[in-house]
């Protein structure tokens, strides 16, 4: 947490250097990568932040994951981007732009994944209710009212979801849920 404060505190210092006007263009090469270095940490202790509090509260919702990644995601590749080419004077930014094509990627395989949990919930909404006396294998409670997969196995619909935004196979058998 400390090293999370003086983050913040130097981050704080640059801003401030910044808006007064006193951020001289000659030392935009080292107090420029400092400040960018410190906003990149900054900007991924929001998004852990948010995520935490997510978990904290209980808001089992795929939804408010996806966009907490994918807004970071967007930022941080605007923030790359910027210093890319801010300090393309300097020649130095064929390491941001590596940056910029990871990010890029990360982010495709996020939406990529989404959307991927989109079409198997859809598949599980279709999917026939059952009353039954037997266990959910994901939270161990009992079912009432289940989802019945292909492969006969059942389970609470919103275990399902939960378990469909990590993978698109049965719990049990491994089968793929089609």
């Amino acid at each position: 947490m400390l090293i999370y404060g003086f983050s913040l505190g130097i981050l704080t210092i640059l801003v401030a250097y910044y808006t007064t006007g006193k951020f001289d263009i000659m030392y935009f090469s080292f107090n420029g990568l400092v400040f960018f270095e410190y906003f990149l940490l900054f900007l991924f202790l929001i998004k852990t932040s948010l995520l935490i509090t997510l978990d904290i509260y209980e808001v089992e919702n795929p939804i408010g994951v996806f966009i907490v990644n994918a807004c970071y995601y967007v930022f941080k590749m605007l923030v790359v981007g910027y210093y890319a080419k801010s300090l393309s004077k300097f020649k130095l930014p064929i390491a941001y732009i590596k940056q910029l094509a990871e990010d890029f990627l990360s982010l495709k395989n996020k939406i990529r994944s989404y959307n991927g949990y989109l079409k198997t919930t859809r598949l599980l909404e279709s999917l026939p209710d059952v009353e039954t006396n037997e266990m959910c294998s994901i939270c161990t409670d009992e079912c009432v009212i289940a989802k019945e997969l292909k492969c006969a196995h059942k389970f609470h619909m919103n275990c399902l979801k939960l378990w469909a935004y990590r993978e698109s196979i049965c719990p049990v058998c491994r089968v793929k849920i089609e």
